[in-house]
This record gives structure tokens, C-alpha cells and sequence, in this order.
């Protein structure tokens, strides 16, 4: 629920805070205080667009932040799919320069406005008169007509197999819509896929060939380095194994008469052995080496091939060709075994449309459960709201094709008089009738499910008298179950708020500012008797407002 409100250099309000508690409160003030500026206020937190003309004149910037006791909300899940930190206290922030530039925060962290829209909706809802309109919205409809069912698994059910359907059908439209571009080209694939199988490719052969070229390419300058070695090691006057032998044989001789030589001879006899070891292999290698001219032109023609084919087919190596080729077998196995695997694709497609039907009408009947009782919940709502002879009925017509909300399209019809027609409510009803169909609508509503706080701005246009007090009455009632502010006109709406606020202008002489105040019970008195009787205050409108509030 709502705990607090700041605004500062908005429209006329300078500096505005002010407490909310939980229940039923009324916010009141003669026209042109500033109570739509309130609204406007909060639109902005709802993710509204903002003008930089909701600047005050001369203000750099501009804030609205409202703080939110979410406790109850069970938000964490979203809070987590939206990468922000969750507490049981939820502020949220919009910052509008005079530059133009906007910035929106969540619980002090920066976000995009979309999120901040979107924590916004789970926090407080603004019901006004436009509103009303939703009546005729098949969306919202559904979306209370869910609530009432109870239907989350068979929607649960329905969202998956629908997404299933259209999986399968994305699938079966894509290969209907590349087979026939795919079988144009299947000429030039046929060819590429004969050129890189021509070659007869094998992964890491380009690095072997390489490194081969290399060798044969400087064949003659590595054998003359070789035989250096080797010569060192054996020469016809005598290499370093032969030297390295005799003094092996003289430490040897030394170590009955100098002990210490023990160490030396046992190391030198390791240095002979590796030597002798190293000779060996550097022999070897000089055998190994060759230079073949033949050899060296059918390396060159083989590299050329595989240099030739990865830049024709754009390839970095010789492992991207045979992909490639990979890739192209499929594609020409796909074109080859079309009527297979159009026929498989069909019979996935059928199967997901059965499934997501089923499902549809398992939905679809989950909701026609609850029409009637719903439609006798409104009534009697309306009837206590002075629409005796008021008919509902909720109807819904079967779409041709599914959608991600079912195939079910619901209206409400309406009546407020006997012996009538039942017709579309958004198209038949007044603006005092729509009033009270949508109170209703919000009023079963928020006996099923936990709502955020809801502020109905001046929805009982139309109203007055004793239908205003039971309006009142209602929304006291859900104020029971939730947070409810309702900006009214009428003193018998007023009256029934656990608490009253008034907006109110105040003019220092140089400018106008618009500010609200809770109003204790002597205040709150004069400003019912105010509303009672007009711009000057009777005795007769003082005693009509306490037994107003008395009756309360």
C-alpha cells in the first residue's frame, strides 16, 4: 500500500509530502485545487510520458517518489526477473529535467521506464472515468472473469500447448517457404558439395602440408646444420664423444686415490650417455631429410587446391569446408526427402493444434463456469446501488482462431431498465451507470485477490444523493481487504473514509501553490459542511455533515 507521497516542482506543487495509512481514505477540494495534479503525479510513477511542461515555472527539475509497503504483494519473483533488489519497502522515483531528460528508479537503482511501468501496475492502480471504457475491452474482461475462476493451471496448461502450436507451425511455414528457394539452388549446391568432395579434405592435413613445405623448401640449408652437429659429436680426428670417453675413463681411474671424484666421474659418465644419445637422434634426422622436387610440387598443388576452395567458399580452414559440406548434405537430404518431411512437419502441426484446442476449450469452459455467478454478484451489487431492475450477463463468442488468450471473446451486455434488451454495457450505459458497473467489477474483484492500491479519481460523476453513500459504503468495504484513496466531490463519498484529505491552493502574494493536508475532525466537519452547502457554511450543513460522519 501506499505510505507516502513527494512531489516537488510539479505543475503548482512546490513541495508536497503527506502519509497514507491503510483502509478507505476520501481526498477532496473545490475544482481547480489541484487534486487532477495529484493524479497527473502519479501517472508519471505509472510510466506516463513525461512534457516538460509539468515543470514549475523557473525549476530545474522535478521529482515524484512514492513510498510502498509491499509486503503482501508477493513481488520477489518479479522484482528477481527484473535484476532488482527486493525488500518489503518499495520507493519508486521519477526525476524530469528542464532539459527534457527523464530518469526513473527503483528502490534507488536506475531502471528503464518499461520496468518501472511494470513494477508500477503491481503497485497501484488509477481508476478514473476513461477507465469505465475497459468494460467494452475483451482483455480486461478476461482478465476479471479469470480472477473469479480460479483458472490459473488450465491458463498455465493452455500457455504452454499454445506455444507449442506455434513452434511447430513456425517450423512447418519455414521449411514450406525455403523448400522451394532451397530447391532453385539445389543445382549450385550439388556443384559446391562435388567440388569439396573432389578433393578428398582430411581436418589438420593443411597443417601437415605447411610444415612439410617448409622442410622441403629448406631441405638443403637443415641437412648442413645437421651434419655441423653430427660432426661435432664424431669427427675423423676425433669428436667430442671420443674425448669426453677418455676423461670418463681418467675420472674412473681416480676415485681409489681422490674420493671426491666420485661425484665427477658419475656426472660425467651421464653427460657421455645424453651426448651419446643426442648423436644418435641428430643422426637419424639427417637421414630423414631429403629434398624431392617432386615431392615439393605435389605439396605446392595440394596447398593450392585448399587455398583455391577456402577462398572461393569463404572458409579459414579446411575443418569450415567440411562443415560446409556438411551443411549442404543436409540441405540437398532435406530437398530429396521433401514429401517425408513435409509430411512429419504436418502431422507435429495437427498434433500441436489438437493439443492447443483441448486445451483452449478446457479454458474456455473453466471460465463459462463462473458467467452466471458473476453476472449475479454485479446485479446485486447494482441493485444496492439504485439500478433495481439492472441486468448483466457475461457472453462470450468462440474466435476462429486461437490466440494467446484462448479462443474465447467475452462481452458484458447490460440493462438498466425492465423489458429491455441486454446490450453492450460500454454502448447502452451512462456515465453514472459505467460508474457503478466498474466499482462493482473492482469490488468482487479484490474478494479473491489481493489488489494494490486502488484510487478512483472522481468516478462518481453522475452520482449524488443516496447512491453516492452507497458507493461510499462500497468502498469502504474493500478498503477492508486493501488500500483504497478515492478523490471525490460528493460529502456522502467523503464521509465514509476512515480518514479525509484536502487539496488545497495557497497564494503567497507573488505565486499560486497547491498542497494537501489530512484534515483532523473539526477540520474535517467545515470541510464536509463546505461541500454540503457551497461557498459559505451554514449551521443547517455543520449539522448535516456530523451526522454524516456520526452515521459512519
Amino acid at each position: 500500500m501506499l505510505r507516502h507521497l513527494h512531489i516537488r516542482n510539479y505543475a503548482l506543487i512546490k513541495k508536497l509530502d503527506i502519509d497514507f495509512d491503510k483502509g478507505f481514505s476520501a481526498i477532496t477540494g473545490e475544482t481547480g485545487a489541484g487534486k487532477s495534479i495529484m493524479i497527473g503525479a502519479l501517472n508519471l510513477l505509472a510510466g506516463q510520458r513525461a512534457d516538460t511542461k509539468v515543470l514549475l515555472e523557473d525549476a530545474e527539475k522535478c521529482v515524484i517518489e512514492a513510498t510502498f509497503d509491499i509486503s503482501l504483494y508477493c513481488l520477489s519473483k518479479l522484482f528477481e526477473s527484473l535484476d532488482l533488489d527486493y525488500s518489503d519497502e518499495c520507493v519508486i522515483r521519477r526525476e524530469i529535467s528542464r532539459s527534457g531528460k527523464s530518469r526513473a528508479f527503483v528502490n534507488d537503482s536506475p531502471v528503464q521506464l518499461s520496468v518501472m511501468k511494470e513494477v508500477a501496475s503491481h503497485l497501484f492502480d488509477i481508476h478514473s472515468q476513461h477507465q469505465n471504457l475497459l468494460l467494452n475491452d475483451p482483455s480486461f474482461l478476461l482478465g476479471f472473469v479469470d480472477a473469479i475462476a480460479g483458472n490459473d493451471k488450465e491458463r498455465e496448461d493452455y500457455r504452454l500447448a499454445y506455444n507449442d502450436y506455434l513452434k511447430a507451425k513456425r517450423e512447418y511455414d519455414n521449411f514450406i517457404k525455403n523448400a522451394g528457394k532451397d530447391s532453385g539452388e539445389a543445382d549450385y549446391w550439388r556443384y559446391q558439395l562435388e567440388q569439396i568432395s573432389n578433393a578428398k579434405l582430411r581436418d589438420g592435413e593443411q597443417e601437415e602440408l605447411e610444415e612439410e613445405l617448409n622442410v622441403l623448401t629448406h631441405a638443403e640449408e637443415i641437412k648442413t646444420g645437421i651434419y655441423s652437429i653430427s660432426e661435432l659429436f664424431d669427427s675423423d680426428d676425433g669428436g667430442i664423444l671420443t674425448a669426453l670417453k677418455k676423461q670418463v675413463g681418467i675420472a674412473s681411474s681416480l676415485q681409489q686415490l681422490f674420493p671426491q671424484a666420485n661425484a665427477l666421474g658419475d656426472r660425467l659418465e651421464s653427460a657421455y650417455l645424453e651426448l651419446k644419445d643426442i648423436a644418435y637422434e641428430v643422426s637419424g634426422l639427417a637421414d630423414d631429410v631429403t629434398f624431392d622436387q617432386e615431392r615439393l610440387e605435389n605439396v605446392n598443388a595440394r596447398l593450392d587446391l585448399i587455398y583455391s576452395l577456402q577462398q572461393k567458399f569463404h572458409a579459414a580452414t579446411i575443418a569450415d569446408l567440411l562443415h560446409l559440406a556438411d551443411d549442404i548434405s543436409a540441405k540437398l537430404s532435406a530437398i530429396e526427402n521433401y514429401d517425408e518431411q513435409k509430411e512429419l512437419l504436418e502431422k507435429q502441426l495437427a498434433s500441436a493444434h489438437a493439443e492447443a484446442e483441448n486445451a483452449a476449450s478446457a479454458l474456455g469452459n473453466s471460465r463459462s463456469t463462473v458467467f452466471e455467478s458473476i453476472s449475479n454478484e454485479i446485479e446485486t451489487v447494482l441493485h444496492g446501488l439504485g439500478m433495481p431492475n439492472g441486468k448483466v450477463k457475461i457472453v462470450s463468442q468462440t474466435k476462429a482462431e486461437l490466440s494467446p488468450s484462448g479462443k474465447d471473446e467475452l462481452s458484458m451486455l447490460f440493462t438498466a431498465n425492465k423489458n429491455r434488451e441486454l446490450q453492450d454495457a460500454s454502448q447502452v450505459a451512462s456515465g453514472g451507470e459505467l460508474a457503478r458497473l466498474m466499482l462493482a467489477v473492482k469490488s468482487i474483484i479484490c474478494r479473491v485477490r489481493v489488489l494494490p492500491t486502488i484510487i478512483f479519481d472522481e468516478i462518481d460523476t453522475g452520482v449524488s444523493g443516496e447512491i453516492a453513500a452507497k458507493m461510499g459504503d462500497m468502498m469502504k468495504e474493500m478498503g477492508q481487504r486493501m488500500q483504497v484513496l478515492s478523490i471525490t466531490h460528493l460529502p456522502q463519498i467523503a464521509a465514509k473514509g476512515a480518514r479525509q484529505y484536502k487539496v488545497y491552493k495557497e497564494d503567497d502574494g507573488d505565486s499560486t501553490a497547491t498542497n494537501i493536508r489530512l484534515l483532523d475532525d473539526g477540520q474535517r466537519v467545515n470541510e464536509l459542511a463546505l461541500m454540503l452547502s457551497g461557498n459559505t457554511i451554514t449551521q443547517a450543513a455543520i449539522d448535516n455533515a456530523k451526522e454524516l460522519l456520526r452515521n459512519e
